[in-house]
């Protein structure tokens, strides 16, 4: 628009605009010719914001500093939310090829490339190629217990959530074979921010059945001593470990692999219910477990 226009739309005397122009309150015009300059909406939106600040009582000065820290703001909000697109870019990215060819076939320059971007732009935000694997694992664990537990809730019977998260577990690692060898890998490593990470996955993954068996326990009179968090972790490696065992032949099929895990939800679940016979014989063993760990017969504690 004109200096006319803006004089019209924004009530502000010509004489004034430009002098605001010289104080360096408000941009100057956009040059389209020798004897032509044109102003746009932020030079409304500008003076609107002098005309508020002036009759709020605010000196120049002061209106000039107000100004310059929202155009700051609003420069850092655009470039957060440039790097919040480029980050997820990278991680979509990184996802689909870790889950088409696994970690080791997938080149941190083969992400680059189809991104097409400089190498500096990926390490800023993941310094290394084991980091960004985690993170994308790490997303991918979030969506997916985000969309199954609401579906698993629903169903009243502890057992069978279990086993339908068990699917969905096996279903995540079909997205990356080498998931949870990598991860568990990681786990003991020495690098403290990764280990947390790793930790805050399975957490992730274990947490509903923890849940379930603390339920279980404050619901039922006689149960073992059998902490809930680690029963739920040593579910979760029986599933693991049955995974690993079917990578190295045919022999076993999915409905092994359940079979097998049914088996072992079957039988906790009997001994937290109670069954009879079932804790007496839990307990009667508990003296032998009690001397192993008093001789020292199972080595330094972990």
């Amino acid at each position: 628009m004109r200096i006319s226009e803006l004089e019209e739309k924004s009530g502000v005397p010509r004489r004034t605009i430009y002098y605001y122009i010289g104080q360096g309150l408000l941009p100057g015009p956009e040059k389209s010719g020798a004897r032509k300059a044109s102003f746009g909406e932020e030079h409304v939106q500008r003076l609107d914001q002098i005309r508020s600040l002036r009759q709020q009582g605010q000196p120049l000065n002061r209106i000039r500093q107000v100004l310059s820290s929202r155009d700051g703001a609003a420069e850092e909000s655009s470039q957060e939310q440039l790097e919040a697109e480029t980050r997820k870019r990278i991680l979509q990215t990184a996802a689909r090829l870790f889950g088409t060819r696994g970690y080791r076939n997938t080149h941190v320059r083969d992400i680059i490339a189809e991104l097409e971007i400089a190498p500096g732009t990926l390490y800023r935000f993941f310094p290394t190629k084991r980091q960004l694997f985690l993170q994308v694992v790490e997303q991918v664990t979030t969506i997916s217990v985000e969309h199954l537990e609401p579906e698993v809730a629903h169903d009243p019977d502890p057992l069978s959530r279990n086993v339908r998260r068990t699917a969905g577990l096996l279903a995540q690692r079909a997205e990356s074979p080498d998931i949870l060898t990598f991860m568990r890998a990681e786990a003991l490593g020495e690098d403290d921010a990764v280990r947390e990470l790793v930790e805050a996955i399975y957490w992730q993954l274990m947490k509903p059945i923890a849940e379930d068996l603390v339920a279980a326990r404050k619901s039922r009179p006689r149960l073992p001593d059998v902490d809930p968090e680690l029963l739920a972790y040593a579910l979760g490696g029986a599933g693991e470990s049955v995974l690993m065992r079917m990578t190295w032949d045919d022999r076993f099929s999915l409905r092994d692999y359940f079979s097998v895990l049914l088996a072992l939800y079957v039988a906790i679940d009997s001994l937290l219910e109670d069954a009879p016979g079932l804790v007496d014989k839990f307990d009667k063993y508990r003296p032998l477990v009690e001397e192993l760990i008093q001789t020292g017969a199972l080595g330094p504690a972990v």
